[in-house]
Formats: C-alpha cells, structure tokens, sequence
C-alpha cells in the first residue's frame, strides 16, 4: 500500500531536498513595497477611466490629486490628462491586445470591465474580478499589480461595480499616497470593500469560513485526502479556491493558508509512487488555469517572502510540465480539426502557463508552450463543435477555445462570426427550462452548465441581449455551489445581473442544426449528405410550452449511440423522458427503436439522415431516418401539435424477410402507470407532481407486447431531481412479425399533454388523435410521400374510438413443486456452497451488519460486521475454505467455517468513488499452497490478499468495478482475473497483480457479468465480457478479439454450462453460446431475464413475472406466474437432491427441483 507522508512545517530546503522534479531557478519575482508615480526623471504612470461624464471626472480627480502631490514633493513633471477607455457602443467587444500604449511604468485603471476596455485583458486571464457585480454596489477594488503583463510595468486598479462609488473609492486611496522629497509613490495594496450583499451571498469570502462543519485544519486535511485518494484534481481546487479568495478579498489569512497547503502538495507530490494519473493527482492539469492565474494575482500578497515568490513559481513551473506531458499524450491520438476537452485543458494550460510564468522566467519554455498552445487551438477556431458529441463535457473544449482567443488573444474568433455560430449552435439544445442537453456523458441532467463559461463571455463580447437573457435564465435554474467553495465565485462579467426578457427570443418551430464539417472529419465516419447534428421542436420558450430534441449524431468523444433518438422532451415544466446518465452509452439506454433479427441486432450508422420538414401555424414535422438495422430501414417522424403535444411515428421496413422483433423504448424519471384500458396495455401515463403526460401508441398488427421494468440509476443526480423515483422506469413496446422483404411495419406513438382525456385509433393508413375537444386526422401515406400540408387535418367530432389491439401469445403453463423450507431474512449478499464439505451447501447471508449461515432454514451461526455485507465468497485460512465477507466503509473480512474471525483488511475510496467490495472471491495465483483471497472493489480497483490476509498487490481498473471472477486464460496452471467495470475500460490481470490486458466495449463502457470458456484454437481459454450494450465478447490472453455477439441490451445473467455459457439479457432473449461463439439456440422469454440457473438438466429463468423452465437443448418446459418477482435463482444441494434456490421480496426458499 501506498505509505502516507507525515505532514510538517517544513522549510523550502527541506521541502525541496528528497523532490524528485528538476526546478527551475528562479532569480526574483518582484514585488515592490511601492510604486513610484513622479519622481525627477518625470511621470512614469498613465491613467484610463471610463468615458461616462462620472468616469471621465473621477479620471481628472485622480489627474489633479498627482498634480499637486508632485508640487508638493517639489517635483515639476507634466502629468498628462486621464485617457477615456469606454468600448464603442453597439458592437461587439472583441477581444484585443494591451491597449494602453506609451513607456509608463505603472498603468493606472479605473472603473470596471464594462467600462474600461484597458482592464479587459487581466478581467479575461482570471487575474482581475472587477465588473458591474464584483465588488457590488457601494464597493471598491483598490490594488497595485506587480507586472501583471509580464513586460516589467505595473498597474493600480482602483475598480468599482457603479460609477457612483468612484469618488468614495479614490477617497480610499487616499492614505496610501506617499509623498516624499522628490517623488510620489503609492504602497503596496489589496484592500477590497465587498458590498453587504455579496458577503451574505458567499460566506467562502470570510477566512474564517471553510466549509460547513469544516474548520482551516480539516480543510487542509480535505485536500490531503484528496490527492491520496485521487479525487479529481487531487489538491488543486483547494489551492485554487484560496487563491481566488484571496483575490476577491485581500486578506492574507488566504494567503497563508495557500502556502501551507502548497507545501502539503509538494510533501505528498515527492512521495508519489508512479500510477496512470501523474505525479499531481487524476486529471491535476485540468486545473492549470486556476493554478497560474491564481497564483499569478496573489503573488503580491505581504504573506509571502521573497523566497516563497521564487519557490512558489519554481513549483508552478514544474507543475506545468504535466500539462506539457498531457499534451504530449494527447496530440499523438488528438481529433482534428476538432479538439477534445483533455487536449485543450492541456494546452490552455500551457497558454497561461507561457504568459504569465514561463515569460518571464524561462522564455525558451515559453515560446515552445505558446507554440503548442496554438497548434491544439488554431483548427478549433474555425469550428462551432468539437469532436465530443456532448453538450456537457462538449462546451468544456468551445470555453478553453474562447478563452484561448481572449487571452492570445485571436480577434477573428468574434470578428469572422465564430463565436456567434458556436453560440447558435447551443441554443437549439437548450431545452424550455434552460438546462443544456446533454445528448452524452453527464453527470448532471441539466448538462452540468458548463456552457455558462462560453456562454457568459460570447454574451458580454456579443453585446446581445437576447442571449444575456438566456444566460439570466441559466443561471437562474442552476443549483446552489457547494458549500464548500471550491466553485468559482466572480469573473462572471456581471451575469448575476443580467435579466431574462423571454420576448427578446422568437424560436423557430423547427430548428435543425447541420453537421459541422470540422466534427466530421474529425470523428473519420462518412456522414451522409442530408445528415444533420441535432433538430429542435418549439411551439414556445417558456417552460410550460413544449420542446423536443432529437439527435442526429450516434457517435463522438463522449458521445452516445442515440442518433435517431428523442433525448429531451419538456413541457408543463417538467422533463418527462430520461436521457442523460454518464455510463449509458449504447442504444438500448435511449428513446429509440432497437430491432432483433434471430436475438441479435446490428452496429448502428453514426449518423441520421434527414428526409424532410413542414412546419405552418398548427404543426412541426420533421421526418429522419437510419439504415443498415439489423436488414431494415428505420425512419421516425416527429410532429409537434402546438399546445397539444407530440406524435411520434416509427416505420421499419425489412430489406430482406424473416422474423422480426422491434423493440420501442420509453424512458422516464417520474412515476408511470399502465391504464388499463379494454386489456390492451396500450395507454401509459406519466406522473410528476401535478402533471400528466400520455404515451398512447397504436400496435401494428402480429405479436404484440409492453413491459415496464426499473433501471438503476449510475452516475448521473436524476434524483436529485425533484419528480424522479428512485429508478429510472423503462417502457418496452415490443412488435413480433414474420416479415417478407420490402414489407413494412408502422408504429403510431401519441404524447398527449394537451388538457382533458387522449385517445388514438389507427386504421390503415389513416389514424384518428383526440386531445381533450381537439381531434385530428393523421394520415400516414401523406407522412410517407412528403406531403407536409396533408398530414394533419381536421377530423371533425372529438368522440372516443373504440380501441382494439392484439392480445400477447401466452406460453405453457406448468406447476412447479411447492417450497421445501423458507427463510425471512433481509440479504444484501448471498453465497451458497458446501461450506463443510459434507456433500449440502449451506446459505450464507449477508445484511446490513453482519452473516447468517443457515442449512435449510436452520441458523448454524452469525458473525457481526461493522459495515454493511456487499459481497460474499469463499476462501482464505490455512487451508483457504474461509468466508470472505466484503462490506461498505473500505472493510474486508475473512471469516473460518465455523464463523470465527480469521483477519480483517482495509482500503480507501479513490477517485470519489467510495470504499465498497463489488465481489469476493479466490484464486491460485502460486502453485503452491492455498489459493489467494481477491476483492473487486467500487473504488475502481482489485485487490490481492494472501490466505493468511498479507497485502500482494492492487491493481487500478480506472472505474468501479462491477464484476470479476478468476480463471486460468493462459494455461500455465495460475489463475488471471477478468474483472469488468461500469466505465472505461476491462482488464485481465496477471497473478503478479500486472496486467495482462486491458480493452473496451463495443458500443458502450458497462459490464456487467464475465466468465472464461475454452479457446477453440488454443491451450488457453478466453475472457468472456457482458456487456451493458448486449455485447457478448470474448477475448484471448494477448488481447486479441475472439468473437462477438450482439444481443442488444444489458447481459443480466452468464453462467457456464460444461464448455458452454447460458446468457440472458434485458431485452427478454436466452442463449445458449459454444465456445467458438456460435449460438447454438436462443428462445425469446416474453420478458427481461432477472437470473437463470441450471438446476440438474433445466435451465431455470427468472423473469419480472414468471418462473420458466427450459431444457438444456432450449425446449420449453413450461412457466410458472408468479405475483412477486424473483430476485435470484441458484442450485443448492439440500438432503442429497440439488434443488432449486430461490429469492424474491418475500425471502428464500428452495424447491426439490428434480428433472
């Protein structure tokens, strides 16, 4: 395990004696006690001042005051008047160069950065906070700068939110003037007089604050653990937070508590043993533009001495060579022209870095990192996209592009419509109550606003009210900061008082973004010539209004499998359809159509096509499409009904017969009901709160059935969402035929939010809506041949058809045995095996605070835990046939047969994932003696114990795992362990605790089940991973790809049958699978498969409603209906009979489950 350095106050050669990292030697970094502005070689300062008639007098105040302190210091320098600086009105505020022109040593500056265009350039580099907001109104921002620009000159702020505190302000400034024989001076200062507001705004601006129930020690001990547990960015944000308060404030208790964390950083930074996320922590270089321009604006701080400034910089500077190692890293597989967020927060870095550091320091490292600053940059400033398909992590790329062009600064990003078009591009998915779609990776269902950094400077630079508006707006639904502080405050160019004006912005009832060419090229997928990115539905901006995206784009960094998908749908101010979790990246995760042909489907096109549009004042319609599904065509229609709702037509036509199944998915947050109408299960409501929306779809013709199952949640906040049920709730409309090639199949779905009852009734090609007293005719041949006009027409009386649909073909029924005994008794794990080797298992339990051991409904013992059982497995003790019992709160815990303590081991949570085991298990990883005790942890990592508990070794799997087993892959007599994770990436891994190989998923990052099966071709035999995406993949011990099945949706079960692997999924298939890959059977189940078993020679499924048995040749031998769900199904031996294992809401029971 990774030792733990002991903190101390330690000075700089003893901080630096044992550092690893060559530091720069840094001469001086000034910071003079005063700054001269008269003396008798003449004036060395020069003053802007905004233009308004109270700027320009507080510029002629400030003129006259050094008049006649120069007369007075007997000094007879001219001193010129004050130069106006205000922006032109009317046009934007493009970003430029230094302005202010002349030899002066100190430029003095007044007013903020909408009224002084002199202080845009320190406003836009994080190194100046004033603007109409900061300080607030009745407040005043008085400080000296030392070199700010780096080209030995000096500033004076003397900055103010309104021009009405300019007078009071230059009054502040007064006892700071010195005045001696033959020179006027001004003293060091940072003194900021924050208004009331503001303060009871942001308690973080108090020293004194550090969070709640935090004092200034647990703080720093929170950014000690931090690093060590590789939460995301290590210690930076505390660094930076300081910083900026400092900033903001001027008080020194920031300062001085910065140079003890920095210190704390270095101690923890020299003992770091070498791991995949660099010497400052997971993804430090993300933080580099806080780190530099933090530092850069309190290096003045009286705090430091002048061996800190040197130090601090040395440090900084070496800090910034993991930025350049980043974009080493990134540039060799880098998109282009579109940039990734990883590449730009690398380079962004290195911009900063070079400007405000480097320059001054080490040119020659400055000019190479301006160099590569521009090479990542330059291509994405001709684009409105990065090569993410996301619009969470997508606009972390355009706001590093944005500021890299006010920083550079590149004037042609705003002067050539750049900025406008990246801007535009991001309105048409933002939905009515503000929040950006995420349409990828989130961990927020509102997009995690990281489009405000875009956003909030493209609006100020624009000069646009309308999207001042919408950034109000923004802001306004966004949640609280934490408490904790480490969120930005400031630098917000006085958003938090801009105002939404809904009448500013007139959306489009279509809104239909193409696809950026840069993205294109970049992603290196043909896109089709009538593709498009995404397409937006409006009858209105306000929140109860209706919007609805659809994307055009299935693929991109961080991007999802969704093209053709519904990924937003608001109205009545609610967010009725699911679409936004971090880990959920394949198709079956989304509102679409999969479609099944012999249990298997296809790789989808990474792009939709679209067909047409028509919109007029009553209708929106836009028509899309997909090929290459499974051997169909797909085409989903859109129609807005304005102030009524939507309707939604899925046509699959086959390019070449056979059975068919398509699978239309539903997802939602809020609580959904079938309403039971005429037994047809056709009519589905959604709840949230006080509001209802309607999902009523008319079924083709053929088999026909819904279901409606629940979904963890991963790791995205829909619960914090305030109508979200605990569990994603998931609508499957599941259409069977057997159809000829070229034949057709039309599924009508109506979303009705409009007021009153809703009904559809189809007939042919004619279909009959009623929303409350509207009724509407939809005719589909109009829909299929383009005819926009057509479409939707008056059908006359709103009376309620009479619905008829096709009733689901029921299997046989048989009557399975009753229970031999049963157990109540709550389980968070369960093992069962043979635990005394007697020929009868036994049932091990785990609960919230320890293990139950049972044989039959017999308690033979309990042994307590301290945290909560999530995982059980057998090994460990002399001869290795202990219990291992994994728990919450980073504990492990190896019990013998007979429940006795054996040893405990304990590991932390790492990278904000916590403590907690996922599996337990054992394997041979000497040959000799007994086998060694594994876990696989949710803080992303495998863990190896020795029988007797001494620690072997830890390997990272990057994510939290979510399955592993043990198996020899290579056939040396040692066991690898195949371990999945929920992200990222799956691993085998050698018994020296290396790795053997490491891989992706085909279309999606989740797996959920592994096994091992003989390699047809070699000694060996293959890793076996399920997929979240359906994916059934095998791989051979080099890594190489043996095979792979695609089967649609999530793996929920894999079990070895002899060579073979019984796989079940949640789209309701079973499969029997050889080890070559080939399916030798698979029968559809009727519903999502929960758990299987073989049980003697069946094969026993547990669905959400049903037992059903199989033989082992897929022959079925019946169902059994049951009310209460099955939970898990395993076989156990009891009384010399292996029966069946069985757990559900109830308890566990076991059947005499004989052939």
């Amino acid at each position: 395990m990774r030792p733990q350095p002991a903190r101390a106050e330690l000075a700089w050669d003893e901080l630096n004696a044992d550092y690893p990292v060559p530091l720069t030697k840094i001469t001086d970094v000034p910071s003079p006690d005063a700054f001269t502005m008269i003396d008798r070689s003449g004036t060395t300062f020069q003053i802007s001042c905004p233009a308004s008639p109270a700027g320009l007098a507080a510029g002629r105040r400030l003129t006259e005051r050094l008049r006649a302190a120069g007369r007075t210091a007997g000094l007879t320098a001219i001193v010129a008047d004050p130069i106006p600086a205000g922006w032109p009105e009317g046009t934007p505020r493009t970003p430029r160069a230094r302005s202010l022109g002349g030899t002066a040593a100190l430029r003095i500056m007044i007013g903020n950065v909408d009224s002084n265009a002199d202080l845009a350039g320190l406003y836009h580099s994080l190194c100046l906070p004033v603007d109409p907001t900061f300080p607030g109104h009745g407040g005043a921002y008085l400080r000296t700068f030392a070199d700010p620009w780096c080209d030995g000159s000096d500033a004076l702020i003397i900055g103010v939110s309104d021009d009405t505190d300019l007078d009071p302000a230059l009054d502040l400034l007064e006892p700071y003037l010195i005045i001696d024989e033959g020179r006027v001076a001004i003293s060091r200062l940072h003194q900021v007089v924050i208004a009331d507001e503001l303060r009871r705004r942001y308690p973080q601006l108090s020293p004194d604050y550090h969070g709640e129930g935090l004092g200034a020690e647990e703080f720093r001990s929170a950014a000690e653990q931090a690093y060590r547990t590789r939460t995301h960015r290590g210690m930076t944000p505390y660094l930076n937070h300081l910083a900026l308060m400092y900033q903001l404030t001027g008080d020194p208790g920031f300062t001085e508590r910065y140079r003890a964390i920095f210190a704390d950083m270095i101690i923890e930074t020299a003992a770091w043993q070498p791991d995949q996320w660099g010497r400052w922590g997971f993804d430090a270089d993300f933080a580099a533009v806080g780190m530099i321009a933090g530092w850069h604006a309190i290096k003045d701080s009286p705090t430091f001495t002048a061996e800190d400034r040197r130090q601090l910089t040395a440090h900084l500077l070496a800090y910034l060579g993991n930025s350049e190692e980043q974009w080493v890293m990134h540039r060799a597989t880098a998109s282009h022209p579109a940039r990734h967020n990883h590449f730009t927060f690398a380079a962004l870095g290195l911009l900063f870095g070079a400007t405000m550091i480097a320059g001054t320091h080490d040119p020659e490292r400055a000019e190479r990192w301006l160099a590569m600053a521009d090479e990542c940059f330059a291509p994405q400033l001709t684009a409105t996209k990065p090569t993410e398909d996301c619009d969470s992590y997508g606009w972390l790329t355009l706001a590093h592009t944005l500021r890299y062009a006010l920083v550079r600064p590149w004037p042609a990003y705003v002067e050539d419509g750049w900025c406008r078009a990246t801007l535009d591009r991001g309105i048409t998915a933002m939905d009515n109550l503000g929040h950006q779609v995420p349409h990828g990776d989130a961990s927020r269902y509102d997009g995690n606003y990281a489009e405000l950094a875009f956003w909030t400077p493209a609006a100020w630079l624009l000069q646009d009210p309308a999207a001042r508006s919408l950034v109000a707006r923004k802001l306004s639904s966004r949640p609280d900061p934490a408490h904790l502080g480490i969120a930005p405050i400031g630098h917000d160019y006085g958003s938090s008082g801009w105002r939404r004006d809904d009448t500013l912005f007139t959306p489009a009832p279509i809104d239909v973004r193409p696809l950026d060419p840069a993205f294109v090229e970049s992603v290196k997928l043909p896109a089709p010539a009538d593709g498009f990115d995404k397409l937006a539905l409006r009858d209105g901006i306000g929140e109860t209004d209706r919007y609805l995206l659809l994307d055009g784009v299935g693929v991109g960094g961080h991007g999802h499998v969704d093209a053709g998908a519904i990924v937003r749908l608001t109205s009545r101010n609610r967010l009725w359809l699911e679409d936004a979790d971090y880990d959920k990246i394949s198709a079956n995760f989304h509102n679409t159509v999969v479609i099944f042909r012999d249990g298997e489907t296809s790789v989808r096109p990474p792009y939709a096509s679209l067909h047409w549009q028509f919109h007029d004042q009553q209708v929106a319609i836009a028509t899309v499409g997909l090929t290459g599904l499974s051997g169909c065509d797909w085409t989903r229609s859109v129609i807005m009904l304005t102030g009524l709702g939507f309707l939604v037509v899925d046509t699959i036509t086959a390019e070449e017969a056979g059975p068919l199944e398509t699978h239309c998915l539903w997802r939602t947050v809020g609580r959904t009901e079938r309403v039971d109408s005429e037994g047809a299960g056709d009519h589905w409501t959604m709840i949230m709160g006080e509001e209802r929306l309607r999902l009523i779809t008319a079924a083709p013709s053929g088999g026909w059935r819904t279901e409606l199952a629940t979904e963890p949640y991963r790791r995205t906040n829909w619960p914090d969402y305030r109508y979200a049920e605990p569990e994603v709730s998931v609508l499957r409309q599941v259409s069977a035929a057997d159809v000829r090639a070229g034949e057709s199949r039309t599924l009508v779905h109506l979303l009705a939010d409009g007021p009153g009852e809703a009904a559809l009734e189809r007939s042919g090609d004619q279909a009959r809506v009623i929303i409350g007293d509207q009724s509407l005719r939809l005719d589909l041949a109009a829909l299929a041949s383009g005819d926009g006009p057509r479409v939707i027409t008056d059908a006359g009386s709103a009376e309620r058809p009479t619905r008829s649909f096709p009733e689901p073909v029921e299997g046989q029924t048989t009557a399975h045995p009753d229970p031999r005994w049963s157990i109540q008794h709550p389980a968070s794990a369960t093992l069962i095996t043979d635990l005394a080797g007697d020929g009868t298992d036994r049932l091990l339990l785990g609960d919230a605070t320890g293990v139950s051991c049972y044989q039959e409904d017999q308690l033979l013992w309990r042994a307590d835990t301290v945290a909560p059982v999530t995982a059980l497995g057998r090994g460990g003790g002399p001869d290795g046939a202990g219990v291992i019992v994994g728990q919450a709160d980073g504990r492990l815990t190896v019990l013998d047969p007979a429940g006795a303590t054996l040893w405990q081991q304990t590991f932390q949570p790492h990278m904000g994932h916590p403590a907690t085991v996922r599996a337990a298990f054992s394997a041979r990883l000497d040959p000799d003696g007994p086998p060694s005790v594994i876990i696989a942890t949710e803080s992303c990592h495998v863990e190896a114990f020795t029988a007797g508990g001494e620690f072997r070794w830890r390997y990272e799997v990057i994510h939290a795992a979510s399955a592993a087993d043990a198996a020899d892959l290579d056939g040396d007599g040692l066991d690898e362990i195949i371990a999945a994770t929920e992200y990222w990436t799956w691993h085998a891994v050698r018994p020296d605790g290396t790795a053997l190989f490491r891989t992706r998923g085909v279309e999606s990052s989740g797996g959920s089940a592994v096994a091992a099966v003989p390699d047809p071709d070699g000694a060996g035999r293959l890793a076996v991973f399920g997929g979240w995406d359906g994916h059934l993949t095998a791989y051979r011990p080099d890594g190489e790809r043996a095979w792979d099945r695609a089967f649609g949706d999530v793996i929920t079960t894999m079990i070895n049958n002899g060579d073979d692997l019984i796989v079940g999924t949640r789209a309701g298939f079973l499969y029997r699978v050889a080890p070559d890959g080939t399916t030798r059977w698979q029968r559809g189940v009727g519903s999502g498969v929960i758990a299987a078993a073989v049980v003697g020679g069946s094969i026993v499924v547990a669905t959400a409603g049903r037992l059903l048995r199989y033989g082992l040749d897929g022959a079925d031998s019946g169902h059994l209906d049951r009310s209460e769900p099955v939970l898990a199904v395993a076989p156990l031996r009891s009384d010399g009979v292996t029966g069946l294992y069985l757990r559900d809401g109830s308890g566990h029971s076991w059947l005499p489950y004989a052939d």
